[in-house]
């Protein structure tokens, strides 16, 4: 195995590893009930290990063939992880600040104009909130477009990517600015992460296929 083989290896293993440690992240942070001082920082790790583990997918989906639609798509993917830091930065200050304000004693007026503050912070962080979908959602429809003819990946799990994809971005614009899960429709974040998940797995058992140079011309 040459170097640029070796070095493509290693970076599918290192974005593996970030993306089971993304998944650990988002999982302790919205399953487990642990301090905010605890909690915040492990949900902010979430989005730059989630970026970190994009170049490992990139280079896993090159070897067969490089496209225009896996590059767009992994751009994608990491904007989407600097769009959730984001969203949870913003939700995480605007929690701090106006629990801090004192309210024990305070007018009518002054409890009105907090309710207003904190609504207004709120649409923020649901506006960051969106973002992120719109990304994420963009990136998983092109992702799955660039497996459809790959020999480890196939539509077999492009296809299940498109339609979830498409399925997420279809309820966000109908239920905008709100999110689906909290309109009566089916929140698609899971089962992205369900997708993701089952994807890494066939990448980790097709490791030794990278061992051997099959990258065709672009498209």
């Amino acid at each position: 195995m040459d170097d640029s083989l070796r070095f493509a290896k290693r970076w599918v293993i290192t974005g593996l590893v970030c993306g089971f440690l993304a998944g650990i992240s988002y999982t302790l942070s919205i399953a487990v009930n642990l301090p905010l001082r605890v909690a915040y920082p492990i949900f902010w790790a979430f989005g730059p290990l989630f970026c970190a583990s994009a170049p490992g997918f990139y280079y896993f989906v090159k070897h067969y063939r490089k496209t225009i639609r896996l590059q767009i798509g992994i751009l994608f993917l990491i904007i989407a992880g600097a769009s959730v830091t984001m969203m949870g930065t913003v939700q995480g200050v605007a929690r701090v600040v106006f629990r801090a304000i004192p309210l024990e004693g305070a007018s009518e007026v002054t409890k009105e104009a907090w309710k207003m503050a904190y609504k207004a912070a709120n649409a923020v962080q649901m506006g960051a909130d969106i973002t992120w979908d719109i990304f994420i959602f963009a990136s998983v429809f092109l992702l799955g477009m660039a497996m459809f003819k790959h020999p480890k990946l196939g539509w077999i799990f492009g296809a299940p990517g498109c339609i979830i994809a498409f399925l997420g971005l279809a309820f966000n614009v109908y239920t905008f600015p709100h999110n689906p899960g909290t309109q009566g429709l089916v929140d698609m974040g899971p089962f992205v992460a369900l997708w993701f998940t089952a994807v890494s797995i066939k990448v980790i058992f097709s490791l030794n296929w990278m061992d051997t140079k099959v990258d065709i011309s672009p498209n």
